[in-house]
């Protein structure tokens, strides 16, 4: 299968491969990236390509040498993740931390997560909150809300709300969305 060379740095022997027949509409099988070629070539159209060899391991038996096929190399599968603001995170004891809405609607409490980097102001959750828990995104409150954050230190036996003097009453609340990249 010809690749194009800006798609070449992308591909790895071994990686994914779905292959597509027009013989078989409907009909899917998965393969890998058998071999990669050290030199290019320059098509007609004068598009540099490398010619990488595909292997299906294990073919159906409906598949007959000479069929027609597309193929689709898999770069990267598609994973579902919980995205939040930037903003919902604050420091508790030096551990990442939100603060989560109960769900009888009681005041939030505050539940440790790990997160990594996924740009434009989010994280990803990593783990400790699930999908539909509600947090508290503080870029929404008032930006005094924010500064007191970073000064004082979250002690027990006061609530952060009652520390930052805000009324009881959830402020705008996000959740994580799912998504991908």
């Amino acid at each position: 299968m010809e690749v194009d060379e800006l798609d070449v740095p992308r591909i790895t022997v071994g990686q994914k491969v779905k292959f597509y027949f027009d013989a078989l509409p409907n009909f899917e099988v998965t393969g890998r990236v058998s071999s990669l070629p050290y030199e290019g070539k320059v098509t007609s159209e004068g598009i540099a390509v490398i010619d990488a060899e595909l292997m299906i391991d294990n073919p159906a038996p409906e598949i007959i040498p000479g069929y027609f096929f597309s193929a689709q190399i898999v770069v990267n599968d598609v994973e579902k993740v919980l995205v939040l603001d930037e903003d919902a995170i604050m420091k508790r004891n030096g551990e990442p931390t939100v603060l989560v809405y109960s769900q009888d609607g009681g005041q939030p409490v505050p539940r440790t997560v790990k997160t990594a980097s996924f740009g434009d102001g989010k994280v990803k959750v990593l783990s400790g909150l699930a999908e539909g828990d509600t947090v508290i995104s503080f870029n929404e409150m008032p930006s005094i809300a924010a500064q007191s954050i970073k000064r004082e230190e979250v002690k027990e036996g006061r609530s952060l709300i009652e520390m930052l003097g805000l009324p009881t009453g959830p402020p705008r609340a996000r959740r994580p969305s799912g998504g991908g990249k």
